[in-house]
């Protein structure tokens, strides 16, 4: 795995206690598993897969999701840059990955052998962060923070996320901020993030810790 891994590996040794599909990036729609659920039958998943059209499937897995200082994001897009085409399979592994998980190197392995078709993830360079707030990703709008060939100032991003106020502080859930991967879809596999830290909660409020923004930033991108 790379060094990128090596970071982030501590913090995912645990299995993921939520697990999300969306649809077409519709956040605020997903179906919401819980690890303390029963597993969905496949009469269940063939209702969501079926109750409307869509274009594309998006799966998140999360661990910590109750802890502002130690909540990761995986998200995954199934699209055409998978070996796996059928989307029934696709959320049959994602469960099987999410109640059975076996660790963090296996749980990758086994996304990138079964759903992706290569061993992608993680082995290549971040090429963007944004933030945004969890299931209002689209309906608030993401803020750009970071593109490859750009150095990291801390100053510009504070600047950046204070021209925000709907995202600096929101009640609507909490923020993560969104190393991203693949974005033109040049690289093998799909494309992908890792959301990290960077909020607490105040009162019924969650604000922008600029803390956890500096230390995750400098930490995945220098």
């Amino acid at each position: 795995m790379t060094q990128l891994l090596d970071v982030l590996s501590p913090h995912l040794q645990n299995p993921p206690d939520t697990l999300q599909f969306a649809k077409d990036r519709k956040y605020e729609e997903s179906w919401i598993i819980s690890h303390g659920e029963s597993r969905p039958a496949n009469k269940e998943i063939a209702s969501y897969l079926n109750h409307d059209k869509y274009n594309l499937i998006i799966v998140e897995y999360i661990w910590n999701s109750k802890d502002d200082d130690k909540r990761f994001v995986l998200t995954i897009y199934f699209d055409d840059k998978c070996r796996l085409k059928d989307p029934e399979r696709f959320i049959f592994y994602s469960l099987n990955l999410f109640y059975q998980y076996p660790g963090y190197r296996k749980f990758l392995g086994e996304l990138n052998d079964k759903v992706i078709g290569q061993d992608t993830l993680f082995q290549h360079p971040i090429e963007a962060v944004n933030i945004g707030i969890f299931n209002h990703w689209m309906s608030v709008g993401p803020l750009d923070l970071w593109g490859k060939g750009h150095p990291y100032q801390q100053r510009i991003v504070e600047d950046l996320i204070n021209s925000r106020p709907e995202i600096k502080e929101s009640a609507l859930n909490y923020q993560g901020l969104l190393f991203l991967f693949n974005l033109d879809g040049n690289l093998p596999g799909p494309y992908y993030g890792i959301k990290t830290p960077c909020c607490t909660q105040i009162d019924s409020k969650w604000v922008i810790d600029f803390d956890k923004v500096h230390f995750w930033m400098s930490r995945l991108i220098g």
